[in-house]
């Protein structure tokens, strides 16, 4: 209810057709377009030209090949070069009517009812509402979370024989060679451990 205040305030102290943030914008396009070399195809479509780079302007459609003026219902500075070719003094209706002061008093015209205290409120005997009894659904609690379907899953590799599917000890596959050499590794590992342990256990008891 402040807000809406504030911005029925605010929008009374605004004398030009166009919210101050579209007029603004069309007078700091206004800025140097002589730059701009404007070549006309017709009465309302022209193309303009800056560094060597073209766009295709179209008033009546209000559109620009840059698509700035499509997407921000503001024209964009070519549009703004073509519209002083043509010197039409009318910028104002090549903006989108969503920047007009009339939209802007449609949006904030709607009235919200003040509020009374607490303490006035209508107080109503009847039968209190509790919320619902919550009750365990059957069945064992989804520990694992519900995967989206664009998410990719992840496949289990056999260390074994390498290939994705299965386990190592459901793997009916030929061993790989990789994996052979990491199993022989592995196993003089573990024989050079035992070997350090028992000679380590032989000079603690002779000590």
């Amino acid at each position: 209810m402040k807000r809406f205040n504030k911005k029925r305030n605010l929008v009374n102290t605004w004398n030009d057709a166009l919210v101050p943030i579209a007029k603004n914008h069309l007078n700091d396009i206004a800025k140097n377009l002589g730059e701009y070399e404007v070549t006309r195809s017709c009465e309302n479509q022209a193309e303009v030209k800056y560094k060597g780079t073209r766009w295709e302007v179209n008033l009546d459609e209000r559109k620009c090949s840059c698509r700035a003026w499509q997407v921000r219902g503001r024209p964009c500075v070519h549009a703004a070069a073509f519209i002083a070719f043509i010197r039409d003094a009318n910028r104002d209706k090549y903006v989108d009517p969503y920047f007009t002061i009339e939209k802007f008093k449609a949006a904030y015209a709607f009235q919200i009812a003040p509020m009374p205290g607490q303490d006035q409120w209508t107080q109503k005997d009847g039968e209190k509402i509790y919320p619902p009894i919550i009750k365990r659904p059957p069945g064992r609690p989804r520990k694992n979370r519900i995967k989206s379907s664009d998410e990719s899953k992840k496949r289990h590799k056999c260390p074994r024989c390498g290939e994705y599917g299965h386990r190592e000890k459901t793997c009916k596959n030929p061993a790989s060679q990789s994996s052979d050499q990491s199993e022989t590794s592995t196993s003089k590992r573990k024989r050079g451990n035992n070997t350090k342990s028992q000679g380590g256990s032989g000079v603690s008891g002779s000590i």
